[in-house]
C-alpha cells in the first residue's frame, strides 16, 4: 500500500524555503568578498530571497488548509510556541525570516543604508541556517523512517539549496532588467555590461560547482548508509528511479560539462549557463522529490 504522507507540497516547500535561506546567505557572502561584480549578486540573493520564501511558506499553509480550515490556528503558533517541537521552532524561525528578509528587500531596492542592510543580512543569515538544516533534522526525526534517518541528509538538503540559490539569482538578472527595468535599475546595469555581464553568468556556475559535486558525494553515502532500508530500491531502480538519475546526469553531470566546455572557450556564452541554472534547479528539486518520496512508496504510484 501507498502511503504519501509527506507529498510534494512539503518537498516544494523544503525546495523553496531552502533556496530562500541559501539566497540570503550568499548575498551576505558577495557584500563581504567585494569583487568585481558580486555586488549585482549580493542585490539579486535579496531580491529573490523573500519571494522564494513566502512562496515556500504559501504552499505549506494551503497544503494544510490554515487559510480555510483553521487560520487561527496561525496565531497558536505564534503565540503560544511550542518550543520542543521542531515543526513549531521552525515555523517562529521562518517568520523571522521572512520579516528580516523584506527588510532587506525593501533596503536594496530603495537604496537604504548599507550598513543597516549588512547587519540584517548578517542576522538573517544566522535564522536562515538554522532553517537549512532544520529541514534535514525534521526528517531525520520521523519515526518509522530509516532511511531519512542518517547524519548527511540534512547536509544534502542544506548544500543542495546553494546551487539551486545560485542559479536562480543567474536567471533573476536579465528577467528582471527584462521586466521591470525602471525598478531594478541595477539589474538592468549589469545586464548591459557585455563581456562583464558574460563572466558574471560564468563566475556564478563557477561557485556552483564545489557545492553540486559535495551534494552528489552525500547522496551517495546516504544511499550507502541506509542501503538496505525501504526508499533504496525504489530511488534507484523503481518509481522514483526517473527523478533519482535525472538529478544526477541532467542537474549535475550536464551542467559540469557545460562549465567546462564554456570556461575553455574564447567566446563565453550566457545562454548556455542559462540553461546550466534550469538543469540545476530542475535537478536539485528532483533530489528533494526521490528523497522524500522515496521511502514512502511500497506499491507503484506511477501508471506506465
Amino acid at each position: 500500500m501507498t502511503d504519501i504522507v509527506w507529498g510534494w507540497q512539503l518537498t516544494l516547500e523544503i525546495f523553496l524555503v531552502g533556496l530562500g535561506a541559501a539566497a540570503i546567505i550568499i548575498s551576505l557572502f558577495a557584500d563581504l568578498i567585494k569583487k568585481d561584480q558580486t555586488s549585482y549578486v549580493a542585490m539579486a540573493g535579496a531580491y529573490i530571497a523573500p519571494v522564494a520564501t513566502v512562496m515556500g511558506i504559501l504552499v505549506l499553509i494551503l497544503h494544510l488548509g490554515a487559510l480555510y480550515r483553521a487560520p487561527w490556528n496561525i496565531l497558536h503558533i505564534i503565540f503560544e510556541p511550542n518550543i520542543e517541537s521542531q515543526l513549531a521552532t521552525r515555523t517562529w524561525a521562518l517568520i523571522i525570516l521572512t520579516v528580516l528578509m523584506v527588510m532587506i528587500f525593501a533596503l536594496c531596492l530603495f537604496k537604504g543604508s548599507q550598513k543597516l542592510t549588512f547587519v540584517l543580512k548578517g542576522a538573517a543569515s544566522i535564522v536562515a541556517f538554522y532553517v537549512l538544516v532544520n529541514g534535514g533534522v525534521v526528517l531525520s526525526f520521523s519515526r518509522g523512517v530509516p532511511f531519512w534517518s542518517t547524519p548527511v541528509l540534512p547536509w544534502i538538503l542544506t548544500i543542495s539549496s546553494f546551487p539551486a540559490a545560485l542559479a536562480s539569482i543567474g536567471l533573476a538578472i536579465p528577467i528582471l532588467a527584462q521586466l521591470m527595468p525602471k525598478l531594478f535599475t541595477n539589474m538592468v546595469e549589469i545586464f548591459n555590461s557585455g563581456k562583464n555581464y558574460k563572466k558574471l553568468t560564468l563566475d556564478l556556475l563557477t561557485a556552483s560547482i564545489p557545492f553540486l559535486v559535495a551534494t552528489l558525494i552525500l547522496t551517495f553515502a546516504h544511499i550507502a548508509l541506509a542501503y538496505g532500508e525501504p526508499g533504496v530500491d525504489v530511488m534507484l531502480m523503481g518509481d522514483m528511479a526517473m527523478f533519482f538519475w535525472a538529478y544526477v546526469v541532467a542537474g549535475t553531470i550536464v551542467p559540469i560539462i557545460i562549465w567546462v566546455l564554456n570556461r575553455s572557450t574564447t567566446t563565453k556564452s550566457a545562454w548556455a549557463n542559462y540553461l546550466s541554472y534550469l538543469l540545476i534547479l530542475a535537478g536539485m528539486a528532483a533530489l528533494n522529490f526521490a528523497i522524500l518520496y522515496s521511502p514512502q512508496i511500497t506499491e507503484s504510484i506511477l501508471n506506465f
